[in-house]
């Protein structure tokens, strides 16, 4: 992913409204435009309007800053933090809630413990499956690999040894969600 402009360039664009998690297009100065023309159209067009608003395919806030494309969660975390964020996870899983305690910064391991459940998920239960060699239910979990937690008679006891490993690997209460 390329590197974001810097916090301060990034205040000159945005403002935040801490109330909805938006972004808001500032009235931008001349010298982020080729000439006074560029700069007048612009903010004409769009200052104190909606910023990155497009909703992509993945589900994300985006749009584009100097003709590159931008995502909103990104740039909020930049503003608000002055850093460049690796891997945003929506606590609530909720891709488009941009609020500030929406948003923390982590790895990929970290964003896959707060993942909603798989589409093709057909036990109702993230990381139990029926097994159909042995006739029994397999629980694992994957941190950094996948990890068998063991092969159990009892539905309920597949799922309460996903539980306990999800807590000791220390996966986020919404991880598996329906949505």
């Amino acid at each position: 992913m390329e590197k974001m402009p810097s916090q301060e360039y990034l205040l000159r664009c945005f403002e935040y409204d801490f109330v909805t998690g938006s972004l808001l297009w500032k009235n931008r100065p001349l010298h982020h435009f080729k000439d006074a023309r560029a700069c007048a159209i612009w903010n004409t067009r769009w200052s104190n309007k909606v910023a990155l608003a497009c909703i992509g395919k993945n589900g994300y806030k985006h749009g584009s800053l100097n003709g590159k494309r931008v995502y909103a969660h990104r740039i909020v975390y930049k503003l608000l933090n002055g850093t460049e964020p690796d891997v945003i996870d929506h606590n609530d899983g909720n891709k488009l809630n941009n609020s500030v305690d929406n948003l923390n910064n982590g790895s990929t391991s970290d964003n896959m413990k707060n993942a909603k459940k798989p589409i093709n998920n057909t036990s109702g239960v993230v990381g139990v499956c029926w097994n159909v060699t042995n006739k029994k239910w397999h629980a694992q979990i994957g941190d950094n690999g996948a990890k068998s937690l063991g092969h159990f008679d009892d539905f309920e006891e597949a799922v309460a040894a996903r539980k306990m490993a999800e807590i000791k690997l220390g996966f986020h209460v919404n991880h598996g969600r329906d949505e």
